[in-house]
């Protein structure tokens, strides 16, 4: 049995067309936050930002800790859109990986502080992306590539664990406070007029107990989701409840850039098999240019 899961690392990995299934929509992510920012570019990395002046964000690796992509942003964020759509259509996936994990950090972790819409998740997945594409898929495998396919599947169980880490910090959060406790947390949000709709907000004000239903929900779900989701039998129903509780955030409450990802980041606790299955049915497969 041990050299039969030996043998299955070093033709293949577990989960190459997942990898290329998750790609591709986190990809899309990244260019739809950027997109619902890219209207305050300038407040938020311009030479005259806010950012600019806050010296403990700069580092090497942070391409506005030099003037050049400040005081050409436009150019800066033209070549961001490159990198994402270089990504989506998966050229050199690579090198494209390596260079959006340089951006996606630069972009999002320098507006931390003006920011709710999952952006650390974004960085952290970016980095995660590396070790996943690690994986090698040949006739003739080499004596080493079971080594790069140890990485990828370490890499898909990476972000597995840190979806799951960041549910269980989050309820362990809302677990200690009276809102959520109580039933009010979806009405303190609701209002809150930029988290909401007018319509919406008066529908929901007239209908109290659909937002208590939907405060235990979340408060539910974040409790049993790192536990229940490796399970085989309820995975899928868990992440089918998942997607539905975060579209409702991403409409409801005005945070899409927050609901893709954390959809997106739902691909990786699919099997191979089930992503071969999905990539199939919405024709992503045909994005993957080489």
């Amino acid at each position: 049995m041990i050299d039969k899961f030996l043998t299955s690392i070093h033709e293949q990995s577990y989960f190459d067309r997942l990898v290329r299934l998750f790609g591709t929509f986190f990809y899309l992510s990244l260019g739809l936050q950027l997109s619902l920012m890219v209207g305050s570019a300038e407040e938020l990395w311009g030479s005259d930002a806010v950012v600019s002046k806050q010296d403990y964000f700069f580092t090497w690796y942070n391409i506005f800790s030099y003037d050049f992509f400040k005081q050409h942003l436009w150019f800066t964020i033209g070549f961001y859109y490159l990198i994402i759509l270089f990504g989506i259509f998966s050229i050199k996936p690579w090198v494209t990986a390596v260079l959006n994990t340089v951006f996606t950090y630069s972009f999002f972790f320098t507006i931390n502080s003006y920011t709710n819409a999952g952006h650390h998740l974004s960085i952290q997945l970016s980095l995660f992306f590396l070790f996943m594409l690690c994986f090698r898929i040949k006739k003739h495998p080499s004596q080493l590539d079971f080594l790069w396919n140890i990485f990828s599947n370490l890499g898909v169980n990476a972000g597995r664990v840190l979806v799951c880490l960041l549910y269980f910090i989050a309820a362990g959060y809302k677990l200690t406070g009276e809102n959520w406790l109580s039933g009010n947390a979806f009405e303190y949000v609701i209002l809150v007029d930029e988290f909401s709709l007018p319509s919406l907000q008066s529908f929901f004000l007239n209908n109290k107990w659909i937002m208590i239903i939907a405060t235990y929900f979340g408060l539910t779900y974040q409790v049993l989701f790192p536990f229940v989701v490796w399970f085989k039998k309820i995975k899928i129903p868990l992440l089918l409840a998942g997607a539905f509780f975060h579209l409702s955030i991403m409409f409801l409450h005005g945070l899409p850039g927050f609901g893709f990802v954390m959809i997106c980041s739902y691909l990786l606790f699919l099997s191979n098999d089930q992503a071969i299955s999905l990539s199939e049915k919405l024709g992503v497969s045909r994005l993957w240019v080489n």
